[in-house]
């Protein structure tokens, strides 16, 4: 989940004070947009302090807030299409097929002439053998391709509308967007009145923007443009532009300008009798009540691996949940995604008026009002890669047939589940192939199940393996279904009687292998009336020999050098004529604190295991005594 903290940076400074000087204060009335104040303050520095806190009031912006929007950004790729790649090469993104608009319905019927398919509905078949339907995918001329560079989606657009074609194309990639505990106060209006579209232009364009510095997620103060609500739909024309974009809604037969300028007069009044709650009392702001927020619309920008500049951007209005599916991507190459969103915050300004001092009891008067802020935040940036997923090792079996005489019938099937794992090389090839995987900090990359066609390579030797290395030279086979499918079942020729090591992988779409499965040992035992297989796992894994040490052999516990020294400078060594019985009267060291006749704890604790030894320890001084 991606959360932004917002805080203006500079807080109000007076409630600060009231909270470090632990002043309580009471609310003795409230009036429409005002309230009145009394705090008990001891006279003296602390009353005059509170008075001047007040008379540099000033106005106090509060716009405290917690902005939760998580995203999900992944490429789904279904199949291979040599006939669509060799007609793709040649155009750029936005000129090859849009999924909005290529599966014809009354949504997008007015866009029909900007479809890069020369049919009204995209299937696998005709995308794979797209060559012999049309010659190429058709160049955009630059007013076309302005408005390929930037879609958006109006309020009343069905997006589950061409979903039943969605896995027909090659591949693409999905980005969802959603947010949590929105406040649709604006949203529902512009729903309810039918005009989205007609304000989409004020919002993707703000003007007067006011720069208020924020703390964001208790960090860095970052300065924001800010946008007055209110101002701008006073100032917003209500005029759709069709030249630079795509848009995509149902029809509508009310747009015109006496109806537009109608509803923009009721969306104006809407907002200025915004609800009480909008606003904060004093309380509220004293204790850090958040406001109230609004997640009014996301923008997706689409940028080119590295690139600065988006390529694409995709707008779409709020709702509990969005997607984008994005055709118009290229086999083997990276995008980035940046999803922003237009949030508006439901703050509050309070400024304070009227204030009286009876001894170090002060009252004043504290005028609330609206301070509704759009803002544009950058929540979270994915970048893609256009490529099948590595799948997971196969699932294996083998079928036991009665009386075969020569054979062993194998099935392997596509595992559905997702691991990370250490990539193994078995073949030349698959260095090469996995050079350009991206991998964790462990070297560990993922392996996921994706529905397609199984295609598998079968190893086989006849001579026990030690290391899986041990196959590199031993692939027999390269397997799938005659039919669309992910699993096959196939025979292998062995003879009887002796033992055969088999290990198999799944191949994706672009001939990129799994990790090897199990290695099998496999033998068809016969005799004159049957046969039958015998199959067991053979464990690769190299044999560790442990030798015991002695752990007083990898541990010395003895006091400092400085503890066992003997002082014969000392004033009870220097006043001593002979040691001889006078030994139990000194002492050794020379360090301020001795261990001598001290106990000490000393823990030891295992860094692979985690377990921990603790050895109670005591420093004897053993003296023996010279007659």
């Amino acid at each position: 989940m991606s959360k932004i903290n917002v805080k203006n940076s500079s807080f109000n400074s007076f409630v600060s004070f009231l909270k470090e000087e632990k002043i309580k204060f009471k609310v003795m009335s409230v009036s429409n947009n005002t309230e009145v104040i009394r705090i008990s303050t001891k006279r003296g520095t602390q009353s005059d302090a509170a008075l001047e806190g007040l008379r540099t009031y000033g106005t106090n912006l509060y716009h405290d807030v917690t902005l939760h929007v998580d995203g999900k950004a992944e490429n789904v790729f279904n199949y291979f299409s040599n006939q669509y790649e060799n007609m793709a090469e040649d155009n750029i993104e936005y000129e090859l097929p849009n999924y909005y608009i290529e599966n014809l319905n009354d949504q997008n019927a007015t866009y029909s002439s900007l479809k890069s398919l020369s049919v009204n509905a995209v299937t696998r078949k005709y995308i794979e053998k797209i060559a012999q339907s049309q010659k190429r995918l058709p160049l955009k001329t630059q007013a076309e391709q302005d408005v390929m560079r930037n879609v958006y989606f109006g309020g009343t657009y069905r997006q589950d509308r061409s979903n039943r074609n969605l896995n027909e194309f090659c591949y693409y990639n999905k980005i969802k967007v959603s947010s949590y505990e929105n406040n649709e106060f604006i949203g529902t209006l512009l729903k309810k009145l039918n005009m989205q579209e007609e304000i989409f232009e004020s919002l993707i364009a703000m003007k007067s923007p006011i720069a208020v510095d924020f703390v964001l997620n208790d960090g860095e103060t970052v300065s924001v443009n800010t946008y007055d609500v209110a101002q701008n739909i006073k100032d917003s024309s209500m005029i759709i532009n069709f030249n630079n974009k795509l848009i995509l809604s149902e029809q509508k037969n009310n747009s015109n300008f006496m109806n537009n300028n109608f509803n923009k007069y009721l969306l104006m009044n809407y907002v200025d009798r915004a609800p009480e709650k909008f606003v904060k009392s004093f309380t509220q702001i004293y204790h850090n009540e958040e406001c109230e927020k609004e997640y009014l619309m996301y923008k997706i920008e689409k940028y080119r691996d590295t690139d600065t500049t988006p390529m694409q951007s995709f707008w779409m209005y709020e709702k509990e949940f969005k997607e984008y599916y994005d055709y118009q991507v290229k086999f083997d190459s990276s995008y980035r995604y940046s999803v922003k969103c237009y949030c508006v915050i439901y703050g509050t300004a309070t400024t304070v008026s009227d204030v009286k001092n009876d001894n170090g009891i002060i009252d004043f008067k504290i005028t609330k009002s609206p301070s509704f802020r759009m803002v544009l935040l950058d929540f979270y940036q994915k970048t893609i890669r256009v490529t099948p997923k590595i799948l997971p090792s196969p699932f294996v079996e083998f079928l036991n047939e009665s009386n075969s005489k020569n054979s062993v019938k194998i099935y392997l099937d596509l595992k559905n589940t997702k691991t990370l794992e250490v990539p193994v090389s078995i073949t030349e090839d698959d260095a090469l192939l996995l050079e350009d995987i991206e991998t964790d900090e462990e070297g560990k990359i993922a392996f996921e199940y994706q529905v397609q066609d199984g295609k598998f390579e079968v190893f086989r030797t006849d001579i026990k393996p030690k290391f899986i290395e041990d196959f590199r030279d031993a692939k027999i086979l390269d397997v799938r279904n005659k039919h669309s499918s992910t699993s096959v079942v196939f025979k292998n020729k062995i003879f009887p009687n002796k033992k055969y090591y088999y290990m198999f992988r799944a191949v994706n779409s672009i001939g990129v292998a799994s990790n090897p499965s199990p290695v099998y040992e496999v033998e068809l035992l016969k005799d004159a009336t049957s046969s039958k297989i015998i199959t067991k796992v053979l464990n690769l894994s190299k044999e560790q020999i442990f030798f015991d040490k002695r752990f007083k052999s990898l541990i010395q516990i003895r006091p400092a050098f400085d503890q066992e020294i003997f002082n014969d400078g000392s004033e009870e060594a220097l006043n001593l004529t002979t040691y001889r019985k006078k030994i139990n009267n000194l002492t050794l060291g020379t360090a301020i604190d001795k261990v001598w006749g001290k106990r000490f704890k000393i823990r030891v604790k295992s860094s692979d295991t985690g377990k921990i030894i603790d050895l109670n320890v005591k420093f004897n001084l053993v003296k023996d005594n010279i007659k």
